[in-house]
């Protein structure tokens, strides 16, 4: 007897050790499999709007090569920027009655100024329009619209006068270096 004990004693106690881990197993990690199953999902959205933004942000990286990467340009360039300015209306076939330059304001934090310049226009409507949505396009200069006001003119009422306040971005480093 205590020979046939012996012999299923390795057998016993392999088959309590099988029986306590399938214990275990299913007192821990049968759980915690469920909850990493439920969160799965999750994990996946994460990840697929993770490559979304990824996407993004390596098309953005494109679009700054595309346009130049511009950046602000010191007081001595800001003539060159007006002149495209100016060349980008021309083709428009916009009509510059008058551009004239404010004072230079300048910003603090982060350092930069910031060159005004009024402009007085004549055109129609949709060359204005194409105007001030290619002022974005601009290589030379940073420029932003602050404001415009516009009448019709009095000998053709498809025509326009129109006065605005463009802004020209200037570095406030560069302009030591001028």
């Amino acid at each position: 007897m205590v020979k046939l004990i012996k012999e299923n004693a390795l057998l016993a106690a392999a088959m309590g050790l099988a029986l306590l881990m399938l214990i275990i197993y299913l007192i821990i990690f049968a759980p915690l499999l469920g909850i990493l199953k439920a969160k799965y999902p999750e994990c996946r959205a994460y990840e697929n709007r993770i490559k979304g933004d990824r996407d993004l942000i390596k098309y953005s990286k494109g679009m700054d090569k595309s346009y130049g990467g511009r950046t602000l340009i010191s007081e001595g360039q800001a003539a060159a920027g007006i002149d495209e300015l100016t060349e980008l209306g021309k083709s428009l076939g916009i009509n510059f009655i008058e551009i004239r330059p404010g004072n230079i304001i300048v910003k603090e934090s982060p350092p930069y100024k910031i060159l005004p310049i009024e402009l007085k226009i004549g055109c129609d409507g949709g060359q204005f329009m194409k105007f001030a949505a290619s002022i974005d396009e601009l290589e030379k200069a940073i420029v932003r619209i602050k404001s415009f006001n516009i009448t019709p003119q009095e000998a053709d009422r498809n025509k326009f006068n129109i006065s605005m306040v463009i802004e020209i971005y200037l570095s406030a480093k560069a302009a030591a270096l001028d």
